[in-house]
């Protein structure tokens, strides 16, 4: 029996809340709907995706995860984009925590947008490998998310007068982790 197939044997998975495989790429979307499929109460999620085209089984086989970590697979070129985000999180309203990890920089102040709008309990946001981010994707977070206590941003632009924004804005932010270029005063620094 191959490890995939214990994962999607059903037979004591439908009480499960807590699913954690990152170092196994599920792979297609046919292999991450037959996982999800039989966990209707699944809370934490925590997975390596290699080849999703459809961004919206999570969100509609577990709306009510509130524990989402997704890591794309390193290997081969995998574009993921600012709908694919809005997919992805699209009927997660009860999520509370979110990271993702991606390859490449195609995620922009638009992703941030998608996310403010679909996640309004989020309290933990982490992105790495990220785009660039404006003011207009922090606003939305500001507005959207005012539970939100931990920012985690890695690899990508920010303008140092948004993390100023952040910084005053989200009152009840307890930890701001940023590792990436910012821009400021025609200087690039890298925190």
């Amino acid at each position: 029996m191959l490890f995939f197939d214990i994962l999607i044997t059903p037979k004591c998975w439908t009480q499960l809340k807590r699913l954690e495989i990152p170092e196994i790429s599920i792979g297609t979307d046919e292999n991450l709907t037959k996982i999800l499929q039989n966990i209707p109460n699944l809370k934490h999620f925590n997975a390596k995706l290699s080849e999703i085209t459809d961004f919206t089984i999570i969100s509609k086989l577990c709306p009510n995860i509130n524990i989402l970590v997704i890591q794309f697979a390193r290997y081969g070129y995998y574009k993921v984009t600012n709908d694919n985000i809005n997919n992805l999180t699209l009927h997660l309203t009860n999520l509370k925590m979110f990271s993702i990890f991606v390859q490449g920089q195609h995620i922009n102040s638009e992703g941030i947008k998608y996310i403010a709008n679909n996640c309004p309990k989020l309290q933990v946001l982490e992105m790495i490998n990220f785009g660039s981010l404006n003011s207009t994707g922090f606003v939305q977070l500001v507005n959207k998310c005012p539970d939100l206590k931990l920012l985690k941003l890695n690899h990508g632009i920010i303008l140092l007068y948004d993390l100023e924004y952040l910084s005053n804005n989200l009152l009840k932010l307890k930890y701001m982790h940023i590792k990436c270029f910012t821009l400021g005063n025609e200087s690039i620094y890298q925190f």
